[in-house]
């Protein structure tokens, strides 16, 4: 699978992990299986002192999604429209995510 293949949203919200980095996002909305960007002030980047912080650089606008990046958009595939209360983004990628159950 390609970053081309995929929506705009979805692009767009790739590009916002990217860009943060390491850290994490509060409350992410989902509706009809697609992310909501929060307001920025959900979006919580994590500095390390001494390691490099910034984004990280691609070659081209399109390129072949890594295995963490697959498997969260099949999580999207599968949710209803629900809230991801934390989603943990390491190294540019989807790492970790709490969703709470449903009774």
């Amino acid at each position: 699978m390609r970053r081309s293949d995929l929506s705009p949203t979805r692009q767009r919200f790739l590009d916002v992990c990217r860009d943060l980095g390491f850290g994490f996002i509060r409350n992410l909305r989902v509706l009809g299986h697609e992310p909501v960007l929060p307001p920025a002030s959900d979006i919580v980047r994590d500095i390390v002192f001494g390691k490099r912080n910034g984004p990280h650089e691609v070659a081209s606008d399109d390129f072949a999604l890594r295995t963490e990046v697959v498997e969260f958009l099949s999580y999207l595939d599968q949710l209803e429209d629900c809230v991801i209360e934390v989603l943990f983004v390491k190294h540019g990628l989807p790492f970790q995510m709490q969703v709470a159950k449903a009774a």
